[in-house]
């Protein structure tokens, strides 16, 4: 009510310049405003590893956080990622990797969601994922988690999911996808290779 009658009593050049003031303040509460990603999961999950990661998949920051928790970044932070094509990489043993790439519309919602799914290899009837899936996820595990996410959080993390690690393996189907091609002294090493990564994740 003041604004409107501050306009009403204002010559012209002053209008032009509380208008210019207003789009000014408003501008600079819009830089300041940091943008929140929150990191979505149907089950509580700790020691989430998210990363920024350039075209190159060079790591820019790196962040552990526990699900449904948010990363806060800041404006500039944000555009510069979305011009550079830059992306938000999610990685946790237990879970589904993704990578995702921010656009202009962030910008003005302040805010994205980041919804992981889990591999859900402990449930009643578990679904049986394609073998190399399995082993690509584990290896991304073992370049990515294991030397990221320190030995106190991995135990967290890991807390009563043993049996979900043992059985994403034990179940995961070599008779889809690529693995249909491979022999069986080759996915009986990559098995193994499995088992030394999990057993990576316990070791300090």
């Amino acid at each position: 009510m003041n604004l409107l009658l501050i306009l009403s009593k204002a010559n012209n050049k002053q209008k032009w310049c509380l208008g210019i003031f207003i789009l000014l303040v408003g501008a600079g509460i819009f830089l300041t405003r940091p943008v929140s990603i929150k990191i979505n999961t149907h089950e509580h999950y700790y020691g989430v590893l998210v990363q920024l990661i350039d075209r190159e998949e060079q790591v820019l920051n790196t962040y552990i956080v526990d699900s449904n928790q948010t990363i806060e970044l800041g404006i500039h932070q944000v555009i510069n990622l979305i011009l550079r094509s830059d992306a938000i990489r999610t990685i946790h043993p237990l879970l589904q990797e993704r990578q995702d790439v921010l656009d202009f519309s962030i910008l003005l919602k302040k805010k994205s969601n980041i919804n992981l799914s889990c591999w859900c290899a402990n449930k009643t009837y578990p679904k049986q994922h394609e073998f190399a899936l399995v082993y690509r996820h584990f290896l991304n595990v073992n370049k990515y988690y294991v030397p990221n996410v320190s030995y106190l959080k991995r135990q967290k993390a890991l807390l009563n999911h043993g049996k979900a690690l043992y059985m994403l393996t034990a179940i995961a189907n070599a008779h889809k996808g690529e693995a249909r091609k491979w022999r069986k002294n080759k996915i009986r090493s990559m098995r193994k290779k499995i088992s030394d990564i999990v057993g990576s994740l316990y070791r300090m």
